[in-house]
């Protein structure tokens, strides 16, 4: 299925189109249940891939990329938030700008390792950046939401710790023991190309269901919103470009400069659940306007200004 690859960026766009239309009209929440298996399946193929010996034997290289990792999610992303906060505020309904902010302050979005890998990125260094910042993010988030929006906010840690054990570790597990297995077996290339479909499938799915379920979120506040949204993807694509242009100015090879530039998308759900035990229901609209309808859709178009790009130079 090469061509759920190739037009990954399309399909995207159109099921984010459609699916938020079909929302108004038909309940998603059934299929609310089924997003952990989703997410398992998408996060699976990375997690095979991952070639810890590797990993290690760049350990040095990898542990300064963990650390500017680090740095731009705790100090520079939340700082670039604070400069947005008063255009957001200005030109939308204060809890839905602080949904906004507090999803900005959210660690690695767990779709990311997928876009990596299908770019043929740094999937190591993809994963340990959503490790890295969830770890961080029981710091950085109530830290700079007090700095921000003067009050205390709490991160739901049990749902941080389900999410790691959910996302991270089952998947590592089972993907790393089809590595040892499909390696011995000769099958390694077969299986992986089975499960880079089934990866792509389970994320167009995930995906179709966050945007449905979103759609009273993201079509109720009508036409007014659309200045919001300006502002949104006008953070978002300084946001992006910034750590694009830090990884160029560092002299990242291709794999990794995809993996750093990925680890500048959020954690949406993780942004809507603060926001709504913060705030209440209109945050957590805020929080799916940032979230799905702002940073994926940057993520989606991402796919397509790295493959040009990978053209263009011949992979790098």
């Amino acid at each position: 299925m090469k061509f759920l690859q190739e037009r990954m960026m399309e399909i995207l766009l159109i099921e984010a189109v459609l699916f938020t239309a079909l929302g108004s009209f038909v309940s998603f929440k059934p299929l609310k249940p089924t997003v952990p298996f989703a997410v398992f399946f998408m996060i699976l193929q990375p997690m095979m891939v991952m070639n810890f010996k590797a990993f290690f034997e760049e350990w040095h290289r990898k542990a300064k990329l963990i650390l500017l990792i680090l740095i731009l999610y705790s100090v520079a992303f939340p700082l670039l938030t604070w400069a947005f906060a008063s255009a957001w505020f200005k030109v939308s309904v204060s809890l839905v700008a602080v949904g906004a902010v507090l999803t900005a302050l959210a660690p690695v979005a767990m779709p990311a390792p997928t876009f990596v890998s299908a770019l043929g990125g740094d999937v190591e260094l993809s994963v340990a950046s959503i490790i890295v910042t969830f770890l961080a993010s029981l710091v950085v988030m109530p830290t700079w939401a007090y700095l921000i929006l003067h009050k205390t906010v709490n991160v739901p840690i049990g749902m941080l710790v389900k999410a790691i054990a959910e996302y991270i570790i089952l998947p590592l597990i089972v993907g790393q023991i089809l590595r040892y297995v499909t390696l011995r077996s000769g099958s390694f290339e077969k299986v992986n190309k089975v499960l880079l479909d089934v990866s792509l499938l389970a994320m167009y799915y995930l995906i179709a269901t966050i945007f449905g379920s979103a759609s009273h979120a993201i079509t109720s506040l009508g036409l007014a919103i659309a200045f919001f949204m300006v502002m949104v993807y006008v953070y978002y694509s300084i946001r992006f470009g910034m750590t694009y242009g830090i990884g160029k100015a560092l002299g990242l090879n291709w794999k990794e400069l995809i993996a750093l530039v990925y680890a500048a998308s959020v954690n949406g759900a993780l942004g809507m659940a603060v926001s709504l035990g913060a705030y209440g229901p209109e945050a957590a609209a805020g929080a799916v306007l940032a979230g799905p309808l702002g940073v994926l859709v940057i993520m989606i178009l991402l796919v397509k200004f790295f493959k040009k790009k990978s053209l263009g130079k011949g992979g790098g």
